[in-house]
């Protein structure tokens, strides 16, 4: 949407892509207390536990993955595993500090070697024909 009509249609193609859902779990949230009692309900919800469970997992396996590939980043994947695992430290401050600690180890604007993030000595974006 942003790409075909600006910010305006970024922000309505976002709320095309939100609006659904959100209704969907809006109306599910508001009639769930009288269906809650129904075994068949509680068994729906038992399978919809599991398998958002399982895409979860699947997540964290995936964001693990990519971890691995930047020994930088252990170190703060250690530090928030702790901070929420054995302190219930807020989500919220976690992916903040997060976010602050990634900005200032990995610092993709400032590279040891050059201008460029490749440390080629290229500024970003920019690079020569042969």
């Amino acid at each position: 949407g942003y790409k075909l009509k600006g910010p305006l249609g970024g922000f309505v193609s976002t709320l095309g892509f939100i609006m659904p859902g959100t209704t969907l779990i809006t109306l599910i949230a508001l009639f769930i207390q009288n269906f809650a009692d129904i075994p068949e309900v509680r068994h729906a919800f038992t399978g919809l536990r599991i398998a958002a469970g399982a895409l979860i997992l699947d997540t964290v396996i995936k964001m693990v993955k990519g971890i691995l590939k930047d020994w930088r980043a252990l170190p703060v994947y250690a530090a928030t595993f702790g901070l929420s695992f054995f302190w219930r430290v807020s989500p919220v401050l976690i992916v903040l500090g997060a976010g602050l600690v990634g900005l200032l180890v990995c610092r993709p604007w400032k590279s040891p070697r050059g201008t460029g993030p490749s440390g080629s000595g290229e500024s970003p974006g920019k690079k020569e024909k042969r």
